[in-house]
């Protein structure tokens, strides 16, 4: 149901929904829960080919770091659990908000070491 909320343009910006995708996935990836790790890379294999360029482009970054510090690094970690660390979102976002690098970071590491190969050989 957040994948489908965050496919409008009335929802790109706003914290809450990105927040509770972001808790989502982290819990699954800790709690190694497969059921709920196969709904998360049905509904991502739905969205590959194009959320990375309405939600996760350079130019969004840049301006997203700038005007809403909040809501920049939940979407980088999002961006990172989804396409990986070194996605050019998650660098951009962290070069701008350098004090949540780490913090994104340790996310990242924690909850996807098995999920974002999986989720990057759907590509």
């Amino acid at each position: 149901m957040l994948f489908d909320m965050l496919d409008y343009a009335c929802w790109q910006d706003t914290v809450q929904p990105w927040k509770l995708l972001c808790d989502e996935i982290t819990r699954v990836r800790k709690r190694h829960d497969d059921s709920g790790l196969d709904v998360i890379l049905n509904c991502w294999k739905l969205r590959i080919s194009w959320w990375p360029s309405y939600h996760f482009r350079k130019d969004q970054a840049v301006v997203i770091a700038d005007t809403n510090p909040e809501l920049a690094p939940i979407k980088a970690t999002i961006a990172g659990l989804l396409l990986g660390e070194d996605h050019e979102y998650v660098k951009i976002v962290c070069g701008h908000l350098p004090e949540v690098k780490t913090s994104i970071a340790s996310i990242i590491a924690s909850s996807c070491i098995k999920y974002t190969n999986s989720v990057q050989d759907h590509r």
